[in-house]
């Protein structure tokens, strides 16, 4: 039942044994006796009903609720007709208004006041009527149905009964609040009694203030102020199990929040954050490796924290301890909420989640089935179910599934539910909760709950969750029950018989835990979407030359031979380029669909979508991603995050039909839906999308062409095909590192030309990892998907030769998997054989590759560079990203033209192979700076920096983004701009005044110059300092480009921490030169784009603790401070950069935390993409620590690093400490003389 603040809930029958003495409301029989009420004859034998012993009081409201139980039926009197509350005298229709409900209906006849004729002067009732006809003749009918009353003054009229303390007239001895209530049938003489008293529980119970408190003894935990609590006092030792404890607490919150949430229960927790469900918890208090600590992202101002539950049935009479041990700790370690008494709680009884549509329960074996294995279970014929077939192996734990099957009883009976499950189940019977079964932590056994069936059909419910491990650890999970009666007879059994639903809970927004630093158990993380959906006013796509709408092929998503059964958007359907393409679809052409948005804003969203076969993604003609299939993962269909930056967006899928070689074609379809982070429903595959179809080859290549690289025969790694028709042929692909990783972010045309002496009919034989389009002098032929793992099925393709010089190409695309992973395996093998069984060709490295390659997608929604515009495609095309992303904030209002014009929009880029040599970098052309600075402050004192005095007073604070001093983005590298005009044949000395947060690397016609660190903190400081930084400058030319590549220290904030420049270029006649303010130009990046000289050994200085740095507290004592000579310690120049490089090798993917510490300043590259920025660290424990999701493979890391000036004449120490430490603890690889050393090409003044 509801205890307390805020919500509703229907209250039903709790069945069976001793469950039923804990909640037994107060009866009362009585005879009829002068002036006493019910004013008639009311005997507890008689009636059929009752009111559970307490009210709840919605929230701070004068709305009350009363809950109905059913008994057993005696004879007539079966149904429940009227209520009488015992009234105080004073309560009439003159100053109460009465608002009376059932199950949220109003009622037939409005509740009224009377006095009934048999009783004394001044006796008042306050009578609801005709109740039969809303609840129905059957005692069952009533059973948990809530009637509430809301009492108001009439006109505020004086003595008006508006609280429950001041209309029901009390039982002498009883509290106020007590109410008296006699429920009638419609029959004569069915009449029972029963005594209500308003809940004043509304707050949770603190039942030990120790953390180590027995049956828990927890010796640490996150916040030592945080107390067990629960829904009653004396739960350490004994709460009931007949009810759901349901917590809640809202936290206010300035701007969103990267969070952990630190949880303890005794048994478990559902964890909610504003009605979203996020993840299932059980115990964790005798778990060597740590109590469960769940990361998160609070997006709301005020976010609703609820905790779901459920003490595990164990029979004990008063039942066992429960209790809960809770602290939301927010990234920089304050304590949002921690388990105490000021969180509401409430009791619920009965199953209140709504759910979506049915599906057949998958059968996953019988009770012996691995992984659990049980042999003693007390009905073998009873099967392990779930919602998918894969459950045996791994099942998603960001979800909640309700079985249910009904069950028949020929009379009342008492029966036991023999259940076992992976990892919880709570019980229900006819929407009323029993029990909770729970897994243990190390094994799965059965429980037995005992349960009451009434006559006629019931319905057993088994709401089902799988215990959470890491947002992507996915686990068993399984439900095995038998409902067995007192003669051993089954009644029911979990089989394929059995329906699921999945509730309306909405997938979390996931981010990293706020301490970086590797543990034992460090959760992984996903990006999901928000998939609740509303798609009103979605787009229609205007019909261009060759187009066509689009051919809804069912409005069925579980259409066959597809079975989609859970999908984000119910209302999207199957689409194609031709009707009846669910049962067949040609697969000689490719069909392109196209939906045209318009947006008020930059948008982050996500795009579900499941195809069969091949979809390629683009937005604005940009390729963005290559998506196959997907109904048949076990994991879930894909979801693709984007970020929609135009105004006029085009969303286009490039899908194409695998070829079979059947006749007519085999099976395609399209189902799609692009979902904003709000739940806006932006597009959906339907007949609103255009369609056209295709034959030639449309992408055009960017850049040179460059032989293949072999990646081995095709009984090589990882592909092992042990029956290619042409032995000699070789997997081939854009990298020789591509067996072990490749980009998913281009796409890959080889090419070959060969001679035909006449027309010639062939074959191509074809395996590719993942997918190719072939062409034949650039007209489609058909689409080759996979195929290593198919012995000699794999695609095998007709084709038709001309006479004369034949260029065969194939169109190759890596799929895609999710941006953290966003590389894997690449290779194509293939082989040309002509009728004769003579191989006209095969892949080796006489083929040529181009590149087709669109902009490079940002980050996922959940990260602010994406919404602001930040240069994040490196990360992408790096294979990682920062674990994970950090929260969205967009800078501009919606809609307005600024908020376009300064996203950035999406740029193409060219990405040509990563060459094998450790020496190689890839070089570009360094793109313009071509938007305006952002002007920041106009005001110098500008918290957090407060210069009080700086040389020129009209320069200003300028940043990338427009919100950077409050927070600003620390994953790419800001480049500011400005072109300094002096007169020619001229030389003038300057002086640039710079203060930046953080760092400011300042270069004269692209020649590093100085690296400048803050410099606002030395601005108004004791005599003996300086100011802010003063550089001095010669310029020569009449025109001189004055660089500043500055960033902002990786903090690990969610939305990033303050950042800003402020500069002046004054020359020495006092005549500013430059100054910031909006006439800067900026650009951002997140490539490593120096040039680097010959590279040599890495010079060691020493371990942490070396002078002059002492880091005592660095997390790797084998890790040594290095530079480029041994003399660092003491002094190194200052205008130069430094490169330090070392390659890893991961066999799987695994998250790893750079530990990082810099003298003075160190940029973090990761196959040559900025992932964050460290400056200083040694002198205490709060140095740069990066969390990556790395994929398995190798991975160069970079770090570009500098020396802070002080003086050109100057030197100062300098050296970098690094350890790169994965998620067991283990060290990767750390800072010594095995990496190697670089210096850009840079010239000193």
């Amino acid at each position: 039942m509801w205890r307390g603040r805020g919500g509703r809930l229907l209250l039903s029958l709790l069945i069976a044994g001793s469950s039923l003495t804990s909640v037994s409301p107060i009866r009362i029989q009585t005879s009829l006796l002068v002036g006493q009420f019910p004013h008639t004859k009311c005997a507890t034998q008689s009636g059929a009903h009752s009111l559970l012993p307490t009210v709840q009081q919605e929230g701070a409201t004068s709305t009350y609720c009363f809950t109905v139980r059913a008994g057993r039926p005696s004879g007539s009197c079966s149904d429940l007709d009227r209520i009488e509350l015992n009234v105080n005298s004073g309560c009439n229709t003159y100053n109460t208004a009465v608002w009376a409900t059932i199950n949220g209906q109003p009622t037939k006849v409005p509740a009224a006041f009377a006095q009934p004729a048999s009783a004394p002067k001044g006796a008042s009732v306050l009578r609801l009527t005709r109740l039969a006809s809303s609840l129905g003749a059957k005692a069952s009918a009533a059973d948990g149905a809530r009637i509430c009353l809301t009492l108001s003054p009439v006109r505020n009229r004086a003595g008006a009964c508006d609280s429950l303390a001041k209309l029901c007239a009390a039982p002498a001895g009883a509290a106020e609040g007590t109410c008296s209530a006699a429920l009638h049938g419609s029959s004569a003489g069915c009449c029972s009694l029963s005594t209500t008293t308003l809940d004043k529980s509304a707050g949770s119970v603190v039942v030990s203030s120790s953390q180590s408190q027995a049956p828990w003894s927890l010796s640490a935990f996150a916040d030592p102020q945080a107390a067990w609590m629960w829904s009653s006092r004396g739960a350490a030792q004994q709460a009931r199990e007949t009810a759901v404890s349901v917590f809640s607490k809202e936290i206010r919150l300035e701007s969103p929040t990267a969070a952990v949430l630190h949880l303890v229960p005794d048994n478990r927790c559902d964890v909610y954050l504003d009605g979203d469900f996020i993840a299932s918890i059980q115990e964790g208090w005798e778990r060597p490796e740590g109590y469960w600590q769940v990361p998160m992202l609070l997006r709301n101002r005020r976010t609703q924290l609820a905790l779901r539950c459920a003490n595990t049935y164990t029979g004990k009479p008063g039942g066992s301890s429960a209790g809960v041990l809770a602290a939301l700790v927010a990234e920089g370690g304050s304590v949002l909420a921690r388990s105490d008494d000021s969180w509401a709680v409430k009791l619920s009884s009965s199953l209140e989640e709504k759910t979506g549509a049915k599906h057949d329960a998958e059968d996953l074996g019988g009770p012996s089935t691995a992984p659990w294995a049980l042999t003693d279970f007390a009905d073998a014929s009873a099967r392990w179910i779930w919602t998918s077939p894969w459950a045996t192996t791994k099942a998603p734990v960001s979800s909640v599934i309700v079985f249910s099957k009904a069950v028949t009883a020929p009379g009342p009976t008492s029966a036991t539910l023999h259940i076992a499950v992976d990892s919880s189940a709570d019980v229900y019977i006819n929407n009323a909760y029993v029990g909770t079964a729970l897994s243990s932590k190390d094994s799965v056994a059965a429980s037995q709950i005992p349960v009451f069936l009434p006559p006629g059909s019931s319905t057993i419910s088994l709401r089902a969750t799988n215990q959470w491990m890491g947002w992507q650890n996915q686990h068993p999970a399984g439900v095995l029950a038998s409902v067995v009666d007192a003669s051993g007879a089954v009644l029911v059994r979990t089989d394929s018989s059995w329906s699921w639903v999945a509730t309306a809970a909405k997938p979390p927004v996931l981010i990293a835990p706020p301490s970086p630093r590797p543990t034992a158990h460090h959760p992984s993380s996903a990006h999901s979407p928000r998939t609740h959906v509303s798609g009103a006013g979605l787009p229609h796509t205007p019909l261009a030359p060759g187009e066509t709408p689009a051919v809804v092929i069912s409005t069925d998503q579980a259409q066959l031979p597809w079975g989609v059964t859970t999908f984000a958007d119910p209302d999207a359907v199957w689409i194609w380029s031709e009707a009846g393409a669910a049962t067949k679809a040609r697969e000689d052409t490719v069909s392109i669909f196209t939906q045209q948005l318009k947006l008020d804003s930059p948008t982050a969203a996500v795009f579900h979508v499941v195809v069969d076969n091949k979809c390629d993604i683009y937005l604005d003609g940009d390729f963005t991603a290559s998506i196959q299939e997907g109904w048949d993962r076990a994991d879930n269909y894909w979801q693709v995050p984007l970020v929609l930056r135009n105004r006029k967006t085009a969303i286009t899928l490039r899908c194409a039909n695998a070829y079979t070689g059947a006749p007519g074609g085999s099976s395609a379809g399209v189902l799609a839906s692009l979902i904003a982070e709000d739940g806006r429903v932006l597009a959906r595959t339907d007949s609103t999308w255009a369609v056209k179809l295709t034959t030639t080859l449309d992408d055009k290549a960017i850049g040179s062409s460059h032989a293949a690289f072999e990646l081995g025969v095709a009984y090589s790694y990882p592909w092992y095909v042990n029956s290619f028709i042409d032995p000699a042929a070789s997997f081939i692909w854009s990298s020789d590192q591509a067996l072990y990783n490749a980009p998913v972010t281009s796409i890959t045309i080889f090419t070959k030309t060969i001679s035909v002496p006449k027309a010639t009919k062939a074959t191509l034989h074809i395996i590719a990892d993942n997918a190719a389009d072939v062409y034949v002098q650039g007209s489609y032929v058909g689409t080759a998907m996979a195929g290593w793992g198919k012995h000699d099925n794999y695609p095998q393709l007709a084709v038709s030769l001309p006479a004369g010089d034949v260029t065969i190409a194939l169109r190759a695309t890596n799929q895609w998997v999710e941006w953290r992973f966003v590389e894997n395996p690449a290779g194509v093998l293939a082989a040309l054989v002509d009728e004769a069984g003579r191989v006209l060709t095969k892949t080796d490295s006489s083929w040529v590759w181009t590149t087709k390659a669109g902009a490079l997608l940002s980050l996922p929604p959940t990260t602010e560079t994406a919404a602001k515009g930040g240069d994040s495609k490196g990360a992408l095309a790096a294979g990682l990203l920062p674990f994970p992303g950090k929260a969205a904030s967009p800078d501009h209002a919606p809609g307005s033209d600024m908020a376009w014009a300064n996203q950035g929009q999406a740029h193409a880029h060219t990405h040509e192979a990563v060459q094998a040599s450790a020496a190689a970098y890839l070089t570009t052309q360094l793109p313009v700076a071509d938007q305006p600075a952002f002007v920041i402050s106009t005001a110098q004192n500008q918290a957090p920096w407060n210069v009080q005095s700086f040389a020129d007073s009209e320069a200003k604070w300028i940043w990338s983004s427009e919100s950077a001093a409050e927070h600003a983005a620390e994953d790419v590298v800001s480049v500011f701009v400005k072109e300094v005009r002096i007169e020619p044949a001229t030389t003038v000395h300057a002086t640039l005044h710079i203060a930046t947060d953080d760092k400011c690397d300042l270069y004269l016609n692209g020649v590093f110059t100085a690296s400048v660190i803050e410099g606002w903190d030395r601005a108004n400081g004791s005599s003996d300092r300086e100011g802010v930084w003063k550089v001095p400058l010669v310029l020569r030319n009449p025109t001189t480009q004055l660089s500043l590549r500055c960033a902002n220290r990786d903090t690990g904030a969610p939305l990033g921490s303050p950042a800003g420049l402020l500069a002046a270029l004054i020359a020495d006649d006092g005549s500013v030169l430059a100054r910031t303010d909006a006439s800067w130009m900026f650009r951002t990046t997140s490539q490593l784009e120096e040039k680097t000289g010959s590279k040599q050994a890495a010079a060691e200085l020493g371990a942490a603790w070396t002078f002059p740095w002492y880091a005592s507290s660095f997390a790797d004592s084998g890790a040594q401070w290095i530079w480029t000579v041994n003399t660092a310690a003491q002094q190194a120049p200052v205008n130069t950069v430094v490169v330090f490089e070392k390659w890893i090798y991961l066999e799987k993917p695994d998250n790893v935390t750079v530990h990082l510490v810099a003298d003075n300043a160190a940029d973090l590259y990761v196959n040559t993409h900025y992932m964050g920025s460290a400056i200083s660290g040694w002198s205490d424990a709060n140095y740069s620590m990066v969390p990556l999701g790395f994929p398995a493979g190798n991975h160069t890391v970079s770090i570009r690093a500098t020396n802070q000036w002080t003086r050109f004449d100057e030197q100062n120490p300098a050296g970098m400490l690094v350890s790169l430490i994965d998620s067991t603890g283990a060290v990767l690889a750390h800072s010594d003389s095995s990496w190697t050393v670089a210096t850009t090409s840079s010239t000193p003044l």
